[in-house]
């Protein structure tokens, strides 16, 4: 049965590189999008010395290693199970013995590996190079290992959640506008667009409380020093908890989804 997986996270590999293509214009965008930021905080700064606490070299440390951390968390899963099960593809993954989330994951892992294979070399460059530009020697051991491990962990957890959005086709014709809002989301709460320090005191406990600030805030947070690992172990349990939530709503629409999809003859 593993084989099977291994197999399949092979062909999705091989077959995400041939298309990588489209990973090197997404880099040269972010890129594009990292240096309009870069200059328009060199501007902002010219008048302060710290925005929200945080200084220049944090501030751009914090947008450089925005895209990083998001090519590790971000997952685009759900549209392609919404487009299965509307054609019926998704029958073919019933008659095999083997699972269907399982075989979701694969493809899903297969590609996340696929991308950082090429995208963790040159954003790593771009990190050491503000770093050195800016004098920044605030990195630790246990930051970097906390952060890359939030990271990962909430990788699985919006697998699950894409999980759920791609399960809306059981019902919905067509589920974009849920991939679309689900970015809005994570665009405004999760700290892509800015980190929680610019925000006033009463919306850092709103943004604190959601489950998008693991995708991007709370793992730059720990990879910068700017997060005191003692608050780890809460910041996982947290992260588990909302994952568990994820993953029995998940368990929930499937099995309903399942029933109407047979129910239909596919």
């Amino acid at each position: 049965m593993v084989n099977k997986y291994i197999s399949l996270f092979l062909s999705n590999f091989a077959i995400s590189l041939e298309y990588r293509s489209r990973v090197v214009l997404d880099i040269i965008s972010t890129v594009i999008g990292l240096l309009v930021f870069i200059v328009f905080w060199i501007i902002v700064y010219q008048s302060k010395d710290s925005i929200g606490g945080l200084t220049l070299s944090e501030t751009l440390l914090y947008y450089s290693l925005a895209p990083l951390v998001g090519f590790i968390t971000k997952v685009y899963i759900g549209d392609q199970i919404g487009s299965e099960i509307r054609s019926g593809y998704l029958s073919s993954y019933i008659i095999r013995p083997a699972r269907i989330w399982y075989t979701y994951f694969s493809i899903s892992l297969a590609r996340k590996a696929a991308t950082l294979l090429i995208t963790v070399p040159i954003y790593l460059v771009i990190v050491i190079s503000i770093v050195s530009w800016q004098h920044y020697n605030f990195f630790t051991f246990g930051g970097v290992v906390a952060g890359t491990l939030i990271a990962i962990l909430t990788y699985l957890s919006l697998f699950v959640l894409d999980l759920i959005i791609g399960a809306i086709a059981f019902w919905v014709t067509d589920i974009w506008w849920f991939s679309h809002l689900k970015q809005l989301l994570f665009g405004i709460f999760a700290g892509m667009s800015f980190p929680f320090e610019f925000l006033p005191e009463h919306l850092q406990g709103l943004f604190n409380f959601l489950p998008f600030k693991f995708a991007y805030y709370i793992p730059i947070s720990y990879l910068q020093s700017t997060r005191d690992l003692s608050n780890l172990i809460p910041d996982i349990v947290q992260l588990l908890v909302w994952t568990v939530g994820f993953t029995l709503l998940a368990g929930f629409v499937w099995k309903k989804g399942l029933i109407k999809y047979d129910a239909y003859g596919n």
